[in-house]
């Protein structure tokens, strides 16, 4: 399989090297798009052998990854592994998303944190659990976790999805539109490791954002979609 990581990056000079470095066993590109850090990410992403894509400025993960989408789409790349850079995946998982995608034939393969919810912060906890709920009813797959940032995701699906959203709700949107052109999106188990890391998420402003990509999603008739028509929780 041959695949690129990408790691969108905000001000992530705690956990960066140690990352990047944890991943070099996988013999695959580093797709690193610094999304206007002003800590000392940037110098350190020099010390590396990571292709790095710089935004002038904090566009928002959404923007970093359509960043990343459309360096993968010039180049070769069969599939993209995404994650977060806090330091919150462990790399070696990266195998439990080759295996689910070979066995299963899936276009997308997400992570699942909440089989283990004890380390969850509670409202993190919370906000998967309800716009999973939501996602997975429109969509027609029963996704445990759809805020996860830990993806395998097909070169397939990125040539055919639309993204216009920059924050995090792009991810959602993804499965929207995976979901538009009969993608077929699968789970698996991850472990998640929660320290000190501070939540870049606003609830109230990522909660509206949300609610505006269901409406513009269903209203402008982007996604035409019955639940019938993927098998309502396949």
């Amino acid at each position: 399989m041959q695949f690129c990581i990408v790691l969108p990056v905000h001000n992530e000079e705690m956990y960066i090297l140690n990352l990047i470095n944890s991943l070099q066993s996988f013999n695959a590109d580093i797709i690193v798009v610094d999304d206007g850090s002003f800590d000392n990410t940037a110098n350190l992403l020099k010390k590396t052998n990571a292709i790095i894509l710089t935004l002038s400025k904090n566009f928002g993960k959404g923007r970093a990854l359509r960043t990343a989408f459309n360096y993968v789409l010039q180049h070769s790349y069969e599939w993209v592994i995404t994650m977060d850079s806090d330091g919150q995946h462990l790399p070696q998982d990266i195998t439990l998303f080759i295996e689910c995608a070979h066995k299963l034939d899936a276009d997308i393969v997400i992570g699942n944190r909440m089989h283990s919810l004890k380390t969850m912060p509670l409202i993190r906890k919370f906000a998967n659990i309800s716009t999973s709920k939501i996602i997975s009813f429109l969509i027609g797959y029963n996704i445990a976790d759809t805020q996860c940032g830990f993806r395998l995701i097909s070169r397939k699906v990125i040539e055919k999805i639309n993204l216009s959203t920059s924050n995090y709700e792009t991810e959602s949107e993804i499965l929207f539109q995976a979901a538009l052109h009969n993608f077929y999106i699968k789970s698996v188990p991850i472990k998640t490791i929660y320290t000190k890391q501070k939540s870049k998420i606003s609830p109230f402003i990522d909660t509206i954002r949300f609610c505006r990509l269901i409406y513009k999603t269903f209203y402008s008739n982007q996604l035409r979609l019955s639940i019938s028509k993927n098998q309502l929780y396949k």
